[in-house]
């Protein structure tokens, strides 16, 4: 079978349902008959569990809803094999387009802030951010302050709608020694838009209180993916000494602050999982209600080669015509590496293919090195390796089992050169005179 296009490039929407047709793959055949008859199969166990292919149209469908922020992109193998076992291979490269279905989140679950009431109007005091996973336009965020009654909020704090700063719209020497308490409200601007609102407490202090601060310096901090528990991130630092208490406002229980401002790990990391950590720590002297001071921490996970290459399957099975010409490509596989980096860099190659087949090392495609002759060896079982370039690097295997299709190469066999044979003279028509014996080494299609 000759595939229509090497290449099939197709468009899905996320979130659509399982049992929705993403594309339709034609191969044709000139042969009549069973040999003209062309099935589809996608010879990849992992992509089974996503998509599945009429094994007679062609046509590709989905088994699950595919959700564009766990995966933007697939690459979907299809073989064509027709009734005398010859195939053909093309892919379908399917993206995923976005459609808004997360919401903003903030980077903290709380945001405080003390500040003088004597602070110039229209200066920024506090600044929140947020993110959306989604892309494009549903990813582009708006701040707004909201309170759920009525309070006068809106009349003394605005926020910058992009930047996300708050800031006083009057004086607030009125409100000496007050707290004041609302919500913050991030906005994308998709269709329909999704919001996230954000608690956010301003106490408005005198004059003469001395808030803590947190010294300047760069909070971007680094740690490999394999850092044992305990390991310690930074230790904060005040820029005078008071006697308080520190808090993580926001990050995952894998982190911790002790009494001293020392941040350390306290579970393990993943990069694979979660590549970037954003930590709050609040710091709170004694007085009621509390100063407070508000410092972020931003943690980039380094990776390590943690992570082996996966196949596509862990078995394939087709079939190669015998007549084939040396160094052509009969299949390709595929594996994929979590690791990033050199990490993540796979390359294929063959053992036990007793340098008959082989495979090239960045691609996956399989080829063959010598004539076929399935009379000889009519099947071969090999494997592949994916091999990752970390240090040290990791491996892992797949099989393939590769059936030789027969071509009729071979004339029909007499048992002996020569027969002869005696007969009476009277003999009847239709006597048996002799028993020829002729074989062929081919297959019953070819004999």
């Amino acid at each position: 079978p000759v595939m229509e296009r090497h290449q099939y490039d197709a468009k899905v929407g996320e979130n659509l349902p399982a049992g929705r047709s993403v594309a339709t793959v034609t191969a044709r055949d000139p042969d009549t008959g069973t040999y003209g008859q062309v099935t589809y199969s996608i010879p990849s166990q992992l992509l089974l569990q996503t998509f599945s292919i009429n094994n007679i149209t062609g046509e590709i469908w989905t088994r699950r809803s595919l959700d564009r922020e766990q995966q933007a992109l697939y690459e979907i193998p299809v073989m064509a094999v027709d009734g005398g076992g010859k195939s053909g291979l093309s892919t379908v490269r399917l993206s995923v387009s976005d459609v808004n279905d997360n919401p903003p989140q903030f980077l903290q679950s709380e945001y405080k802030a003390c500040i003088h009431a004597n602070l110039t109007v229209h200066s920024p005091f506090l600044k929140v951010r947020a993110m959306d996973e989604d892309e494009g336009v549903s990813a582009t965020i708006q701040f707004s302050v909201y309170e759920t009654q009525t309070s006068g909020v809106k009349q003394l704090f605005a926020i910058h709608p992009h930047s996300g700063a708050l800031f006083l719209l009057k004086s607030a020497v009125p409100y000496e020694n007050q707290v004041f308490q609302f919500f913050v409200r991030a906005t994308d601007t998709g269709v329909p838009p999704l919001h996230t609102d954000v608690p956010v407490q301003v106490y408005i202090m005198s004059a003469d209180d001395v808030p803590p601060l947190f010294q300047r310096g760069d909070h971007k901090f680094f740690l490999p993916e394999n850092a044992p528990s305990g390991s310690m991130i930074t230790q904060l630092q005040l820029v005078a000494e008071m006697p308080v208490q520190y808090r993580l406002i926001s990050g995952s229980p894998t982190f911790a602050v002790d009494s001293s401002g020392k941040v350390t790990l306290s579970g393990s990391l993943d990069r694979e999982d979660t590549a970037a950590h954003s930590l709050a720590v609040l710091a709170l002297t004694e007085s009621s209600p509390p100063l407070t001071a508000l410092t972020e921490i931003s943690l980039q996970v380094l990776d390590t080669n943690d992570n082996a290459p996966v196949f596509d399957s862990e078995t394939y099975v087709f079939g190669v015509p015998e007549n084939v010409m040396e160094g052509t490509s009969v299949f390709k596989v595929h594996a994929s590496d979590k690791d990033e980096g050199s990490n993540g860099e796979v390359r294929y190659s063959l053992s036990g293919s007793g340098d008959v087949f082989a495979v090239d090392p960045y691609s996956g495609s399989v080829t063959t090195l010598v004539p076929l002759d399935r009379e000889a060896v009519p099947s071969y079982t090999i494997t592949v390796l994916a091999t990752d370039n970390g240090s040290p690097p990791q491996t892992s295997s797949a099989t393939l089992h590769i059936r030789l299709v027969d071509y009729n190469d071979n004339p029909p066999v007499f048992a002996e050169e020569s027969y002869s044979a005696t007969v009476r003279e009277d003999a009847l028509a239709g006597t048996v005179v002799a028993q020829l014996s002729v074989s062929d080494r081919d297959t019953e299609l070819g004999s």
